[in-house]
């Protein structure tokens, strides 16, 4: 693989930044506690709790589901519904480019990103998601770091369960005491 150098021009530069900067403030609050800081969301929200795991490591916990930009050439091959179609499209009209948008894109890669990671985190997967596969979320969950639980459920497409959000919220103020 070649190496791509980022530039201030990438969004998720700027959005992966913006998630460090989030610990500050809400550690800053004068009602909050610094150690009780977690990351979580659903789809590209997973993508950035892995990322703000891995790089803001004052994290006390994180959270993905469903989590999108993760090993983003997985996707671009299955993917039938979603945000990756756009990679697809795009390589459809230059296909010289792949190898340098693979680059690229690695920078941003929740996979990659997730070696980094030293919280524990409870992920949660659709077995059946069209738009963020599970192969993708479960590639970056296999390369986390820190202690881990997945969550997999059989018959959710690009959701979860309620019972999976109470789970969450409990596994939460469990570890956030």
């Amino acid at each position: 693989m070649s190496k791509a150098r980022t530039s201030g021009t990438h969004y998720y530069r700027g959005a992966y930044a913006d998630c460090v900067r989030a610990y500050d403030v809400a550690a800053s609050l004068d009602f909050g506690d610094p150690g009780c800081v977690a990351a979580t969301g659903e789809s590209q929200r997973g993508g950035l709790s892995i990322a703000a795991a891995a790089l803001e490591p004052r994290l006390a916990a994180h959270a993905p589901d469903s989590a999108f930009l993760c090993n983003f050439e997985r996707p671009v091959q299955i993917s039938t519904s979603g945000p990756y179609l756009e990679i697809e499209a795009y390589l459809r009209r230059w296909p010289e480019k792949e190898e340098q948008v693979f680059a690229t894109l690695s920078y941003f890669d929740g996979m990659n990103l997730a070696t980094l990671i030293k919280a524990p985190g409870f992920w949660s997967v659709g077995a059946s998601d069209d738009v963020c596969p599970p192969s993708t979320t479960m590639a970056a969950f296999n390369h986390g770091g820190g202690e881990k639980e997945v969550r997999l459920y059989r018959f959710c497409y690009h959701e979860v369960p309620e019972t999976h959000e109470l789970a969450k919220m409990r596994r939460l103020a469990d570890r956030l005491g």
